[in-house]
């Protein structure tokens, strides 16, 4: 009895896991419809295919805005529009206005044996009343406007410099240690041992607000990577090219 009654169970399962299968090709035909953008079809309409129904829409839309009074609204859209970009344009001069203000005000603190101010920024940094400057006046003239940029920023992050002393001769070094401690509150600079002459005496920062990190390779091969702390075996550190990090 059991069996027999287990029998039937499956082909009542049976039976309907088929009609789920026919149901279930009716609805992928009736999606193909819906989704389908064959012009040809004849079985496509306006009420069955998302594509007829949006040209219709469009259709639609292009009679309603010859109706009466849609133009003015359609006008008042564009007028607004208009008002929009006008402020987005006002503001973002402001902002620019300000902004080179506030660096030219850090530029006089930092030159001070020289007149040299930021004109405009468009695609870039134009100096006022000059047609060049020299490496270590550049270089001052975009630490004081990246420094203004980070003052305004939202978020208080540290300031990276990566070789910032890179062929660069001593005295431009000398000064450009001088200037940017006083431009972020906080900076990370790495520096290979080359780069240290000049650069690192000159850092215009007391000494308990001063870390020194030491990183390297003992070998070329190695794996291994050293970090030593402290300013004793920093300034004594002399890179191996090959080996050093």
């Amino acid at each position: 009895e059991i069996d027999k009654n287990g029998g039937k169970d499956t082909r009542k399962i049976k039976a309907r896991i088929d009609d789920i299968r026919t149901k279930i090709i009716e609805c992928e035909m009736k999606l193909d419809i819906i989704e389908s953008k064959d012009n040809d079809d004849e079985r496509l309409n306006s009420n069955n295919n998302i594509y007829l129904c949006e040209m219709k829409i469009k259709e639609a839309k292009a009679k309603l805005g010859d109706a009466v009074g849609v133009k003015n609204y359609i006008d008042s859209c564009d007028l607004l529009k208009s008002m929009i970009k006008n402020i987005e344009y006002n503001t973002l001069e402001k902002l620019k206005k300000r902004i080179i203000e506030d660096t030219n005000i850090r530029i006089g603190n930092v030159i001070d044996r020289d007149n040299i101010q930021i004109d405009k920024i468009e695609g870039g940094i134009s100096i006022k009343d000059r047609k060049g400057v020299s490496v270590g006046q550049a270089l001052s003239v975009v630490y004081c406007f990246i420094g203004t940029m980070f003052e305004k920023s939202l978020k208080k992050l540290p300031f990276i410099i990566d070789s910032p002393c890179n062929s660069l001769d001593l005295e431009v070094r000398a000064n450009i240690a001088k200037i940017i401690p006083g431009l972020f509150n906080q900076i990370i600079v790495f520096i290979i041992s080359s780069e240290k002459a000049s650069f690192v005496e000159n850092l215009d920062v007391a000494e308990e607000d001063l870390q020194f990190l030491t990183v390297y390779k003992e070998k070329k091969d190695s794996e291994e990577v050293k970090l030593i702390s402290g300013y004793e075996f920093f300034d004594k550190f002399q890179e191996d090219e090959s080996n050093g990090l």
